[in-house]
This record gives C-alpha cells, sequence and structure tokens, in this order.
C-alpha cells in the first residue's frame, strides 16, 4: 500500500505543534485501536510528551506515542522480534577506535599520529557516525583515484578519506566479531525490515498506523538515513504527515530564520512528488513580549540578577516555576554561579545542562589514577588525584604533603619509592621540613602511607596483561576486592568507607543532607555510568595484551564520549538549558544570560579533523550530501536567534555580563528596537541604574 502523505507547513513551529497533537487527540477519539506516533528530535522528546498530555486533550500514550526516529527503530525492532544482538555504546565505539589507531599492522597515512591524542578518537567516531547517517560508504572514500596526483592539499583530503575507509573497515568487523550493532546504523536496520516482503506480521498495524514527523528541518535538512525511512515508512503507513516551519513567497517578506525550512520543503518536494502541500494561514500577529536588556559587570553579578529577578516574580504570584526558562549561552562559564545563585535565592530549578563525564570529580580522578599506573608518572599527577575530592584525604594533609613535596624536591614516582620504602625511610625524608611527631608531620605521614599503597596498586596495574584484567583492577580499586560483582550506588550494599565506591556514597549522602538533589543524583548517575563503561570495555578488549600506556589511551578515548542524561527531580521547576533546547521550551518568562559577541548566536569556532573543504569535496565527489560547518552554520543560527526571540508569552530578558563593547550584536540591536530603558548593574553595588539609548 502506499500512504497519503502530507507536507504541511506554517511560518510559527507552535502553530504546526498545535495541528499535530490536535490531529493526534482527534484520531485517536476516533479510531482508539489505531496506533499512532509522532517523531521528534532526541532531545525535544520528552518536552513535546509533555507537551503533548498537559495542553491537549490526549487520551494518554498507550496507543499515541511521542518518539524519536530511533525509539522508534527500537520499538518496531522489538516488535518483530529482531536486532536481538546488543548496541555498542558511543564510548565503547571510541575505545575500539583508539584500539586501531594503535594497531601498527593497520596501514594508516594519517591517523596514526594521532594514537597518543585520545580526544581524537572520540571525534573519528563522530565523523563516522555522519557517514553512515548519511549513507557514505568505505568504498565511495576510496572511489576518488589515484592518490599520487594532484596538489599535496589533494593528496592530504585523500589520504584522510582512505583513512576513514580503514578505520570504518576495522570498527565494522570488530563489531562483527564481538556480535555488537552499531547505533549509528539503527535507522538503516528498520528500513531494511520494512522493506522485506512480505512485511513480518507482528508489523501489520502499520497498515492503519499514521505517524506525523515534527521539528525537524530547520536547523539542518534530513540525513540521507531518515529521508529513506520516510520514503520506505510511506509505503507501510495509512498517512505520513510531515510538518516544518517554512514560509512563502507571497506571504509577506521571507524571514532569514525559514531559510533553512524554505529549503528542506524543496527538498521533501522531490522526495514525494505525489504528497499534498498544505500552507497553514498564518496566525493572527501575536503579542510580542516585554523586552529587558541588563549589563553587569561579571557573570557572578548576571547570574545573582537572574535569581533575584525570579524570585520577584514567584513571589508576586505572576508566573510559576515551570513557567520560566533560563537559556546560558555561555554554560560551562556561568552555570556554577547561576547554581550557587538560585539556590541562595531558594528557586528550585532543573539545570539541563548535558555534562560531560570528563569533567566529574570521578572521570578526574579516575584519569589521575591511570596516570599514577605509569611507571614514572610526576608529583603533579599524584597532586591530581588528591585534589580530585574523592582521595579520602583531608585538605590540610593534601596542602601539607604539596608544600613538603615541594620543600624537599619531590618531582618523580622515583623519589616517592624510595622514600616510602619504609615507615624510617618517611620520617628520615621529613625531618628536614617537619618534625614528623607533630600533628601537622603525622598528617604527612599518614598519607606518605597512602602514597606507598597507590604505588603498590600501580605495580599490579601493570602486572595484568589482557584488557579484561586490566578493567577487573579498576572495578576492584574502585569498588573494593569484595564486592566486584556490583557497582550500582542505588542498591544499598553497604560499601567500605574506607573504598573508593564507600567515600562516593559517603559524598552522595553529604549532597542529599544539604539539599542539593540533583547533585546527588549526578553524582549517583555518574558513578553507574563510569562502571557500566568499564563492564563493557572489558568484553571489547577480552583478552588482548595491553600496554599500560595503551590501555590507558584507550580509556582517556572512551571517556572523552561520556554523556550525563539527567532527569528533573519535579515538574515544577525553573528550567535550564543550553539555547537549542530552550528555543523550543513553552515558556511565559525566558532569561538568555551571557549575550556576548563571541558567545550569542553561538558558533562552532572549530572545523574539527575533517575540514570544510574536504567536506565540500567529498559531497561534490560522491555526488551525496554531507554536513559542512561553513554551510549550514548561518542558517541555524538565525533559526535559533528568531525560535527564542519569538519563544516567552510575557516578558524576555536579555542579559550581557558586560559593560563594554564586546556585547552580542543580537543585544545591542534589541536596545536598539526596545522602547524600554536597558538595566545597567553597577559594578560598585548592586542598585539598578536605568541609561536611555
Amino acid at each position: 500500500m502506499s500512504a497519503r502523505v502530507r507536507l504541511i507547513h506554517a511560518a510559527h513551529p507552535d502553530q504546526l505543534v498545535d495541528l499535530v497533537f490536535g490531529e493526534l487527540s482527534q484520531s485517536h477519539r476516533q479510531w482508539p485501536d489505531h496506533r499512532a506516533f509522532v517523531l521528534v528530535p532526541e532531545h525535544l522528546k520528552a518536552d513535546m510528551e509533555r507537551r503533548y498530555l498537559t495542553d491537549h486533550q490526549s487520551q494518554g500514550l498507550m496507543m499515541a506515542e511521542v518518539l524519536s526516529f530511533n525509539r522508534l527503530a527500537a520499538r518496531l525492532a522489538a516488535e518483530a522480534g529482531g536486532d536481538s544482538l546488543p548496541l555498542i555504546s558511543k564510548a565503547g565505539k571510541a575505545v575500539l577506535a583508539q584500539k586501531a589507531l594503535l594497531d601498527s599492522s593497520l596501514p594508516f597515512k594519517r591517523f596514526q599520529r594521532l594514537a597518543g591524542r585520545a580526544r581524537y578518537a572520540q571525534e573519528l567516531v563522530n565523523i563516522l557516525g555522519d557517514f553512515n547517517r548519511y549513507q557514505i560508504a568505505a568504498r565511495d572514500l576510496r572511489s576518488f583515484g589515484d592518490q599520487s596526483q594532484g596538489t599535496k592539499a589533494r593528496q592530504a583530503t585523500l589520504e584522510k578519506l582512505s583513512d576513514f575507509a580503514l578505520l570504518k573497515e576495522a570498527l565494522d568487523q570488530a563489531m562483527d566479531q564481538l556480535g555488537l550493532l552499531d547505533p549509528d546504523q539503527t535507522l538503516a536496520r528498520l528500513a531494511d525490515l520494512l522493506e522485506t516482503r512480505p512485511l513480518h506480521h507482528r508489523l501489520a498495524f502499520l497498515e492503519k498506523s499514521q505517524i506525523w514527523v515534527l521539528g525537524f528541518g530547520n536547523d539542518r535538512d534530513f540525513t540521507s538515513q531518515e529521508r529513506r525511512l520516510l520514503k520506505v515508512l510511506s509505503g507501510c503507513l495509512a498517512r505520513l504527515t510531515l510538518v516544518l516551519a517554512a514560509d512563502e513567497a507571497g506571504q509577506g517578506p521571507l524571514l532569514p530564520g525559514l531559510s533553512r525550512g524554505r529549503q528542506s520543503l524543496e527538498s521533501l518536494k522531490d522526495l514525494f512528488p505525489q504528497a499534498k502541500i498544505i500552507s497553514l494561514p498564518p496566525r493572527e500577529k501575536p503579542s510580542q513580549p516585554q523586552v529587558r536588556c541588563i549589563r553587569t559587570p561579571d557573570r557572578r553579578e548576571e547570574a545573582r540578577f537572574a535569581a533575584g529577578e525570579i524570585r520577584r516574580l514567584l513571589l508576586e504570584g505572576k508566573v510559576r516555576r515551570r513557567e520560566i526558562g533560563i537559556a546560558l549561552c555561555e554554560r560551562a562559564a556561568i552555570a556554577p554561579y547561576l547554581e550557587t545563585a538560585l539556590e541562595d535565592y531558594g528557586v528550585h530549578a532543573y539545570m539541563d545542562t548535558g555534562r560531560p563525564l570528563r569533567n566529574s570529580s570521578l572521570v578526574r580522578m579516575l584519569t589521575a589514577f591511570l596516570a599514577l599506573c605509569q611507571y614514572d608518572f610526576s608529583f603533579d599527577d599524584l597532586l591530581d588525584y588528591y585534589k580530585s575530592g574523592l582521595s579520602g584525604q583531608s585538605q590540610e594533609a593534601i596542602d601539607r604533603f604539596e608544600n613538603a613535596g615541594l620543600a624537599l624536591g619531590w618531582r618523580r614516582a622515583s623519589d616517592l619509592r624510595h622514600l616510602t620504602a619504609s615507615p624510617q625511610a618517611m620520617a628520615e625524608a621529613l625531618k628536614g621540613h617537619l618534625d614528623p611527631e607533630s600533628p601537622p608531620g603525622l598528617l604527612v605521614m599518614e598519607l606518605l602511607e597512602d602514597v606507598r599503597r597507590l604505588l603498590e596498586l600501580g605495580a599490579d596495574m601493570r602486572q595484568r596483561r589482557t584488557g579484561r584484567q586490566k578493567c577487573q583492577g579498576l572495578l576492584d580499586f574502585l569498588l573494593g576486592a569484595s564486592q566486584e560483582e556490583e557497582g550500582d550506588l542505588q542498591r544499598d550494599q553497604g560499601f567500605s568507607p574506607h573504598s573508593m565506591a564507600g567515600r562516593v556514597q559517603s559524598r552522595r549522602d553529604q549532597l542529599l543532607e544539604a539539599k542539593r538533589d540533583d547533585n546527588a543524583r549526578l553524582l549517583v548517575s555518574s558513578w553507574n555510568a563510569l562502571i557500566d563503561f568499564l563492564q563493557e570495555t572489558s568484553d571489547l578488549l577480552a583478552d588482548a595484551r595491553l600496554s599500560q600506556a595503551h590501555f590507558s589511551d584507550m580509556l582517556a578515548a572512551g571517556l572523552e564520549g561520556l554523556a550525563l542524561a539527567s532527569i528533573p527531580a519535579g515538574i515544577d521547576r525553573v528550567r535550564v538549558g543550553s539555547p537549542a533546547q530552550m528555543a523550543s521550551w513553552p515558556c511565559k518568562v525566558l532569561f538568555i544570560l551571557g549575550m556576548t559577541d563571541s558567545a550569542f548566536p553561538p558558533e562552532s569556532k572549530q572545523e574539527g579533523y575533517l575540514l570544510d573543504q574536504e567536506r565540500v569535496f567529498l559531497s561534490q565527489e560522491t555526488g551525496k550530501p554531507f554536513p559542512n560547518r561553513k554551510r549550514d552554520q548561518p542558517a541555524a543560527q538565525a533559526w535559533l536567534v528568531q525560535s527564542l526571540l519569538e519563544r516567552p508569552e510575557s516578558i524576555l530578558y536579555l542579559s550581557t555580563p558586560s559593560l563594554g563593547p564586546d556585547s552580542s550584536r543580537i543585544y545591542d540591536e534589541q536596545v536598539a528596537k526596545s522602547q524600554v530603558p536597558e538595566t545597567i548593574r553597577s559594578e560598585e553595588h548592586t542598585s539598578e541604574l536605568q541609561s536611555h539609548h
């Protein structure tokens, strides 16, 4: 059968959301036994689901579901009883990539020089993911003729693409041998399943089902995998509806923020030439939110102003917490200040900042411990371990130990091995700086005893020959040798307080007592993610014989790819996220913080390992679309800016942490357009000064 395909577009995205959820509710009432799906980008899934349940007359999520493409693929594969093999994680792929880079038998022309820099493994895996998403195979990467001809730059590009082909084949072969599925091929596997004839009998329900596709096509076009899957779905469904924000000539001036939407609409018309095109009439022009522009001397004052203003709005009863959003243009820089300010003002918030695991105290500790497993580590490596906050030593002991080491010239592991050989050697080494029997001296002596234990652990790790043995050594270190089977802190196993697990558990309890539930939840999630990663890596590396240096490089590559997905502790909380996350968050009040010229609109300043000109070359030579930072970024920025400025219903706060000329051009334009005076927070005091522009 062939589905009725509709392409619906309108200039305002909320108009499309209301249309889709209205049709979904109506369909559920008319045909309660027919299943229906709304497909949205992964990062919008939870928000759109909540919006459907709260703002529309929904009939629940039993037969009508809000999913992403990947979740739909998992759901249909489960229905058909397929995909019984496990998926490899993104971090696991980085481990395998690093393993391939370290393999001297693979004839890489350029990649082997990256083997000592673990962060590149994750970037290479991301690029390979793009190759899969845009259906560029290894043979395509090798199909560019004689690599010895042409300019030096062209030869470098061809060698690089050839290395990508070799790495792609090595990873595919490794995953096949391990019995693992590539998550970047999930949509391709679903398309293959749906193209099988006859269609699996457990998927017969699709003939009476509808799918709406919402939220795509404005910051980027559909990928080749998504386009193929949409085409296949159109042959299985009762109706397929694709909606996107786009305008057309003749409906008023064309909006710059919808340029990508217009291109996506034309692309979909080519993909579905028989589709019914529906242009929604523009809504009555909605009332514009009140705009307030604020300058502050620094990020700390910017965060305090926002927290105080939110507190005032809540006390006045004008809005609820869940109706307030905060977009952080400089997430890493301002998030700590904002978290403290919101806590000081008693404002409950959910900070959806998507923190990479590499920034957590757990990974900093583990990275430092891996450095200590090298035979000749430095004194600075040892200090990194103790300053991670999870060493179990007091801050006073660490400070006195550092002072003693600097005064007595401790530089390398050999110095520490010599002075920790016996208690007498420790005491003798300290005499030139501290009395070993004094309270400060006893603190340093106790810490030196812990250094001796770390030296023994490092020697034990070096003695372990295989990847599996080394991973088990790390798990023993983290969990305690008697707890190697259980790693989840949410189970109450009663870890030893002297083990790393016990220290993490103690820190969790301290955070809960301090009413910092989100931080406690983040710590536990970090722990569980780390344990899962080590257990997966143990299976990936298995009995491969590895040096300690190579093992550390592989582990570091995987840790680069770990990130934590957080879940809010409650519904009625102020929502804090990136500009992209907040651009689709329905709210009455929106704060945009950190609007400096370098941070807003956000841009990708680094081309990455695959340069823009190389991406253009690849797309031209293969005849297949491929993402390009230089080409795609202006349209994505325009869409993001338009979405944010139109997002709140009542008040839009624009804030820049600078009294100088480095504010964002978007901020300056809004100041010039606004009829309201700019609010300036003085450097000397926190009272507000008004200045008219």
